[in-house]
């Protein structure tokens, strides 16, 4: 009988670390620009699409700083339902680059600096033709 508990005991141990946060290994987030459209008013709106492959963790509230402004992305990740989030920045003018300076995230309520650990994708257009 006492085998048989501590063997649960020792499953039970092991599948709740397993359910534990996402360590920096865990990380890797991806972003690239998705397109760009006349918003008005004089603004263009510029999409940008984060991928954040198969984390475990949710990351909610991610700042990311650039030198054209702040993009916001209210989560990410922690199922495949949520891999993907997309961002708007709006400006007046014509971005032809963009450097990120900083990026923050919370993951179980505790703010981090995610920069590190993200990286760009680059991203090749469908080539459409009419005939």
């Amino acid at each position: 009988m006492k085998k048989k508990f501590l063997v649960f005991v020792c499953i039970a141990i092991i599948s709740v670390s397993h359910v534990s946060s996402a360590t920096a290994s865990d990380i890797n987030i991806e972003i690239w620009n998705t397109g760009s459209v006349w918003a008005g008013q004089g603004y263009i709106a510029y999409q940008f699409t984060l991928d954040s492959g198969f984390m475990p963790d949710e990351i909610a509230d991610i700042i990311i700083k650039t030198n054209c402004g702040d993009l916001e992305v209210k989560n990410i990740g922690g199922s495949n339902a949520n891999r993907y989030a997309t961002t708007i920045l709006e400006s007046q003018e014509d971005i032809k680059s963009m450097q990120i300076t900083g990026v923050t995230g919370k993951i179980n309520g505790k703010r981090i600096n995610l920069k590190k650990y993200f990286a760009v994708r680059k991203f090749v257009p469908v080539k459409i033709t009419i005939k």
